[in-house]
């Protein structure tokens, strides 16, 4: 079991908000339906979803709320929209 993990949950929700909060994911226009730049994931916190499954299980889902998320869409710039 990775160390983190031995620490207090409250020590923990304090560390995972600190590396994977406040993160702003851009997504790039493609014909497919979201995709998120990878560079946006590499240069994120989220990278440490990646050292183990504990880790991957207890925090996988705590970026989404805890970001901010870009759209960009060619067909509908965001001035057409506001």
């Amino acid at each position: 079991m990775s160390p983190l993990l031995q620490l207090p949950a409250e020590d923990r929700n304090i560390i995972w908000e600190l590396v994977l909060g406040g993160q702003v994911l851009q997504s790039i226009p493609t014909s497919r339906p979201l995709t998120l730049a990878p560079s946006s994931i590499e240069h994120s916190g989220m990278a440490v979803l990646c050292v183990c499954r504990s880790i991957y299980a207890e925090a996988a889902s705590l970026p989404l709320p805890m970001s901010t998320f870009v759209f960009k869409s060619e067909r509908y710039p965001i001035s057409e929209i506001f």
